[in-house]
């Protein structure tokens, strides 16, 4: 049975509520495609008035809180060991173009680690939270990473940073010793596709990733693994400035090993 703390409660309610004016912002941009008149301008001011919404109820309920989001970038609270992660829209670019599979990401972070996560994608009323220690749900299911091995079964999802040759990886060898690859334009549901066992794996090149803090945590919880591209690396703290540098490796924990020197053997370039 799924243990919920009061904090992930919180953070499940807000996201919730924040979800259901992001549908309603997310109507009238499907409204505009026809025209192109302003659907990306609305989709903007959906991110930031979603973050904002999030940021403002949290700080309200847990006033002594930092916050680091897209928007507002990081402040202090007067509790050194706690702040809230926050990303209003994770997949912008498929929201603002009508398309249905965007999400909202949303973390509490306690000394350093993410202790509370959820990650909600509001059209599929998917809500994928986890709290440290206690496995990792979907609308109240529990996840399980899937447990297929061979580089030729996988589903991989890829998230590139750079346009259609990424600038770090050789793609085009990626794809061929992969089963399957697939883009969906949100790296952060794709972990947890990979965390619920509908992808096997998944790599970026991105270089912003606060919204990786909820995801990677959901896949640690579902008995996945993340790591940063560059090899040898710990991977423990999933905020540290090179992940912004070399992206990120997910698997489940067969296939991780074969996947990630897949990965590494086929880096092009090493940024920083």
């Amino acid at each position: 049975m799924e243990k919920s703390s009061a904090n992930l409660n919180l953070l499940t309610k807000e996201v919730r509520t924040a979800g259901v004016n992001l549908l309603r912002d997310f109507a009238e941009v499907q409204l505009r495609q026809a025209t192109m008149e302003g659907a990306d301008r609305l989709a903007a001011r959906a991110a930031y008035r979603t973050e904002a919404q999030i940021v403002a109820a949290l700080r309200e309920a847990r006033p002594n809180y930092g916050v680091t989001s897209t928007f507002e970038g990081a402040s202090a609270g007067a509790d050194p060991t706690r702040r809230w992660v926050v990303q209003g829209i994770v997949g912008w670019k498929n929201f603002s173009r009508a398309f249905p599979h965007w999400g909202i990401s949303a973390a509490l972070e306690h000394k350093g680690k993410i202790a509370e996560a959820v990650i909600y994608d509001p059209y599929k009323d998917e809500m994928f939270r986890s709290q440290r220690g206690n496995g990792a749900y979907v609308n109240n299911m529990r996840l399980r990473v899937s447990r297929r091995k061979r580089l030729k079964e996988l589903v991989v999802a890829e998230d590139r940073q750079n346009g259609a040759k990424g600038g770090l990886l050789d793609w085009s060898a990626l794809e061929e010793q992969a089963g399957e690859v697939r883009r969906s334009g949100v790296a952060e549901l794709d972990i947890v596709y990979v965390a619920a066992g509908r992808f096997d794996a998944f790599v970026s090149t991105r270089s912003n990733t606060i919204g990786f803090a909820a995801s990677t945590m959901i896949l640690s919880e579902s008995g996945g693994m993340s790591r940063t591209i560059l090899k040898g690396d710990s991977g423990k703290a999933h905020s540290d400035k090179r992940l912004h540098q070399v992206g990120l490796i997910a698997s489940n924990l067969n296939a991780f090993d074969r996947f990630a020197q897949l990965v590494r053997n086929h880096v092009t370039e090493v940024q920083g």
